[in-house]
C-alpha cells in the first residue's frame, strides 16, 4: 500500500509507517540497544494526533492553532475557533499550541433570511 506523502505541515489523513515498524518487521533480530541507538541516530519525532472539523490529522511539530488556520488556507473573517469544547479568542490563536488528542472547530458564520 502507497502512503500518501507528508505536505510542508507534515499532516497525515493516515500516518505512515514509523521506523520502528519497519525495524520489527525485519526478520533479523536486534538487540533492544541497537534499535535504541537507531532510533536516536534518526531522531524520530513523537507524532500528535489531533481533531480539525472531525477528521484526525497527524503533526510531528509544535503548531499552534494559527499555523493550522494558515496551512488550511482559512482566511480571517467571519469564523469562530472552538478549541477543545471552548470557544478561544482570535488573539490567542497563535499562542495556543497544538496538543494530542486535541479537537478544534472552525465554525463558520453564514449571513440569510
Amino acid at each position: 500500500m502507497v502512503e500518501s506523502q507528508p505536505t510542508a505541515l507534515t499532516t497525515w489523513l493516515h500516518p505512515p509507517y514509523n521506523i520502528l515498524t519497519s525495524i520489527i518487521s525485519t526478520k533479523t533480530t536486534l538487540s533492544l540497544d541497537l534499535i535504541k541507538k537507531i532510533l536516536e541516530n534518526r531522531k524520530i519525532m513523537v507524532e500528535k494526533t489531533f481533531f480539525l472539523n472531525g477528521h484526525e490529522f497527524y503533526i510531528s511539530e509544535d503548531r499552534t492553532i494559527s499555523d493550522i488556520l494558515n496551512y488550511f488556507n482559512y482566511q480571517n473573517c467571519l469564523f469562530v475557533i472552538e478549541y477543545n469544547n471552548l470557544i478561544c479568542d482570535q488573539n490567542e490563536w497563535s499562542h495556543i499550541k497544538i496538543n494530542s488528542k486535541d479537537k478544534i472547530e472552525i465554525i463558520t458564520i453564514v449571513g440569510g433570511g
